[in-house]
């Protein structure tokens, strides 16, 4: 005798309809890089204005920045990310920068190492005019960052920054405004020559 459970098959098929539609909202919320990405300009020191909370930067409350230098081969950038911490003492990370895809290295898509061989991508999503400020984002929508070249933004363009992470999929009721009190040691210029 075959025993059979009542709302089985049902509950399965919508299940997998579920999955399904899901599925493919995810692919159609996916964000869209930046179509060039100058790794002249990018090469800087970089005010975090503004992020998604994550497990990185949990223990940070303010005086994050980034210095970007050109990394040791040709196609790679060099990130020093630092913060101060709750403790005071200052968290600091290492972290390298290449293109995603060898055969379109120029656009937004980064794969970032931070322990090797584990790497994470990073799309850069907005720039601003003369490369003041960038949108930076996990394509899963989880990491989302503001930077500016200076310690703060006008509240116009950060408005404008946020309805374009809006646009490309991110909520952004949740993002932390980082409280800039100090700015960072002058970045020395053998970091950025070319």
């Amino acid at each position: 005798m075959e025993k059979r459970f009542p709302g089985t098959t049902g509950a399965l098929l919508g299940l997998i309809a579920v999955l399904l539609i899901g599925t493919q909202a995810v692919q159609a919320q996916s964000p869209t890089p930046v179509a060039k990405l100058d790794d002249d300009q990018m090469r800087a020191t970089w005010y975090e204005i503004a992020r998604l909370p994550n497990k990185h930067e949990k223990t940070c409350i303010g005086d994050a920045f980034e210095l970007i230098a050109r990394g040791d081969k040709f196609d790679s950038l060099d990130w020093v990310d630092t913060c101060k911490t709750k403790t005071a003492y200052i968290n600091v990370r290492n972290i390298t920068a290449k293109p995603q895809d060898k055969k379109n290295p120029g656009d937004g898509r980064l794969k970032v190492i931070t322990f090797w061989p584990f790497t994470t991508k990073y799309w850069v999503l907005a720039l601003g005019p003369n490369y003041d400020w960038f949108l930076i984002g996990t394509p899963n929508h989880k990491g989302l960052w503001i930077y500016s070249k200076s310690p703060s933004l006008p509240l116009e363009v950060l408005s404008q920054i946020e309805a374009q992470a809006t646009a490309e999929g991110y909520s952004v009721a949740k993002l932390i405004l980082t409280p800039q009190t100090q700015p960072p040691a002058n970045t020395p210029p053998a970091l950025l020559a070319p």
